[in-house]
């Protein structure tokens, strides 16, 4: 069974979580089991430390993607080349990143976001997508892409498939 990461050559990895400390969401968590991940990676791919990363999520998984992405990037100085946001109406989370982990806007400069919701999405409006986008300019993203659907709040898969090819292009 194909789908648009494995399509386009990506190995996913999946967390299932929410940025939210009230839950008992926590950073050295995280960090420990993204870098094990990696490190996993690397045993069995030694060439994967130098892999191009994204990261991605929709609704809360786009929250959390605003953190993983500087995370990631953290680890051995690995190179985050995108974050993908479907169905996002939040885009303070970035604040918790440059918090957690002191993460300079440097970094963030380098990935490239792609944010991406359906015009008939009642919990992503307009005004919610253009509070995301101020947000990633504001926590220092350079290269950003916003485009829209015909549809509600599901994920896009052509527009997940167009980000990851987007995020190894050289253009921004």
């Amino acid at each position: 069974m194909g789908g648009p990461c494995k399509d386009q050559g990506w190995i996913l990895i999946s967390v299932d979580s929410s940025p939210d400390r009230k839950a008992g969401w926590r950073t050295p968590v995280f960090y420990a089991n993204t870098r094990q991940v990696l490190e996993e990676m690397q045993r069995v791919w030694p060439k994967s430390k130098n892999w191009p990363i994204a990261v991605g999520g929709f609704s809360g998984g786009s929250k959390i993607t605003q953190w993983m992405a500087p995370l990631t990037a953290s680890i051995d100085d690995r190179e985050v080349r995108g974050a993908f946001l479907g169905g996002c109406n939040e885009g303070d989370f970035w604040e918790y990143a440059m918090a957690d982990f002191r993460a300079k806007k440097a970094t963030l400069r380098k990935i490239k976001v792609f944010v991406s919701s359906g015009t008939n999405d009642k919990l992503v409006s307009a005004a919610y997508r253009a509070k995301v986008e101020a947000a990633c300019k504001a926590a220092g993203i350079r290269q950003l892409r916003s485009e829209t659907y015909d549809g509600g709040h599901q994920l896009n898969h052509q527009q997940l498939k167009d980000a990851l090819i987007w995020f190894l292009s050289e253009e921004s």
